[in-house]
């Protein structure tokens, strides 16, 4: 916030699975390596509450990071094809499902990604 500080910008104080802060119509809504820190009730709720607030025509980007846990984090197993239905559950259809894609990052070689879009 002080780094930004001399934009316009409204800062929100919320988290997934409820984003109970956020109202209105969004475009364009993107979770990237958070969805993972999501159980499964909490991954069914949050996407259903993420095709609310899409506007129609609105495009949703996810990533599901599939490996082992860090030390001490709150990880939970993530479902490319789970994920899929409880997206199209809530309304949206699938555009890019693509599964195994290597991290980038150092000392990551164990873990994988999964690509996903969605659109209202």
């Amino acid at each position: 916030m002080e780094l930004y500080a001399t934009l316009d910008i409204r800062w929100l104080r919320d988290a997934l699975p409820e984003l109970k802060s956020l109202y209105g119509a969004f475009d364009f809504i993107l979770a990237s390596g958070v969805w993972h820190h999501l159980n499964g009730e909490e991954q069914h709720q949050a996407m259903s509450r993420i095709a609310q607030l899409l506007s129609p025509g609105g495009v949703f980007a996810l990533t599901l990071r599939s490996g082992p846990a860090g030390v001490g984090t709150r990880v939970f197993p993530t479902d490319g094809k789970q994920t899929i239905a409880n997206a199209e559950n809530s309304g949206l259809k699938t555009l890019l499902f693509l599964e195994n894609q290597p991290s980038l990052m150092k000392h990551k070689e164990n873990v994988c990604w999964t690509k996903l879009v969605f659109q209202k």
